[in-house]
């Protein structure tokens, strides 16, 4: 089968949803499909004289298509798409925008969609009404097989806004099988990024921004000399803040690492003794989020400790799986510190946490689950 998986964003770009959207392209490759990647040109990219141009990507092909330089260029390139679906003429369409469905019905091609919140648009209500009614309305072809949700708190959402139950599969984000299914030990992990042997790491990945209070990871430093806390994510700006928060108490046990490239992440994950998953209400998706940071712990044999926000809770367990304590309860979670690191079970809620995430929530097996969910002939 032909797949046209039609993104947005420039490769450039580099956000998460790039992440998740190459990592099913070359799942769907993997599974046996010919898939393309249609994505619009970065300046750098067209400075390369590389619009339109079809490459190899991996297993996967990739469709530069024109651009254009203007805050509307999402309304603008409806001709660029059309060239993507024309030019490839796909057995399916793959996309995760209100306003690529609209551009593509007319094609009338077995098409998905993907959904990652309830709202479509963060900040106008009105085209945040505008998308979902035509959202709705287009649910309802026969054309649009899917409508692909990451969470159940996503899914319940849309049925209950009139999407038709049947057309709506819950799939969760994934791993890359490949970057976790070879563990290394944690010595040499730690060997590797010139950390501490003999240390206790307790290690948070991901965004530093304030709405994810990070501030908490500060004052764990401060109530547990013993360990070493690692923080790694966020922009330089973000990270100089907390290095100088951390400064003020005079904190020699806690790193601000900054932005790694995604490849290093396990080295970080594998080097560590407990893993934070930590958030707030104050996040505007966190009723909603299906974070890919939750599936990588699973996947690296560390002890997690997570705050038990709604979605969290579709994935993970407390004692089963992982730690859970209440959200935005500073007490409760040092209680969780201490938890973890008296914890006689830790064996075995490592193992069932690996045993989920590989058993469940790879690409690959996300991948097939979404086509098996079809009624293509």
């Amino acid at each position: 089968m032909k797949v046209l998986y039609i993104y947005d964003f420039p490769l450039s770009d580099i956000t998460v949803s790039l992440i998740q959207v190459k990592s099913m392209c070359k799942a769907l490759a993997s599974i046996g499909h010919e898939v393309l990647l249609s994505i619009p040109c970065s300046d750098f990219e067209n400075s390369l004289n590389e619009t339109n141009v079809f490459f190899a990507y991996g297993n996967y092909q990739i469709h530069f298509r024109p651009s254009y330089k203007s805050k509307l260029h999402h309304w603008l390139d409806w001709k660029s798409v059309d060239k993507s679906v024309l030019q490839f003429r796909p057995d399916l369409i793959y996309l995760r925008r209100p306003l690529t469905l609209f551009k593509i019905t007319k094609f009338k091609i077995p098409t998905i969609i993907e959904l990652h919140s309830a709202r479509l648009h963060p900040r106008s209500s009105i085209i945040n009404e505008i998308l979902k009614h035509n959202v709705i309305r287009i649910a309802k072809k026969s054309f649009l097989e899917k409508v692909v949700c990451v969470s159940q708190a996503i899914a319940k959402s849309w049925i209950a806004k009139d999407i038709p139950n049947e057309k709506v599969l819950v799939s969760h984000d994934a791993i890359d099988e490949n970057a976790y299914r070879d563990h290394i030990d944690k010595s040499t992990a730690r060997k590797k990024l010139g950390l501490a042997i003999d240390k206790v790491i307790v290690t948070y990945v991901g965004a530093l921004f304030k709405n994810r209070k990070i501030e908490r990871i500060v004052f764990l430093a401060k109530d547990f000399p013993n360990l070493h806390f690692l923080v790694v994510g966020g922009s330089d700006e973000q990270k100089d803040y907390y290095q100088k928060m951390s400064q003020k108490f005079d904190l020699t046990n806690i790193c601000f690492v900054g932005r790694v490239d995604s490849l290093d992440v396990p080295n970080y994950l594998f080097a560590s003794d407990i893993l934070l998953a930590l958030f707030s209400w104050e996040i505007p998706t966190i009723n909603y989020c299906s974070p890919m940071k939750i599936f990588e712990y699973m996947a690296s044999g560390r002890l997690i400790v997570a705050e038990g926000y709604p979605t969290i809770h579709e994935i993970l367990i407390d004692n089963q799986n992982a730690l859970i304590v209440e959200p935005e309860s500073y007490d409760d979670l040092k209680m969780g510190i201490h938890r973890a690191l008296h914890n006689n079970e830790k064996d075995r809620i490592v193992k069932n946490a690996m045993n989920d995430v590989f058993s469940k929530h790879t690409w690959r097996i996300r991948a097939k689950q979404i086509l098996d969910s079809l009624s293509l002939e």
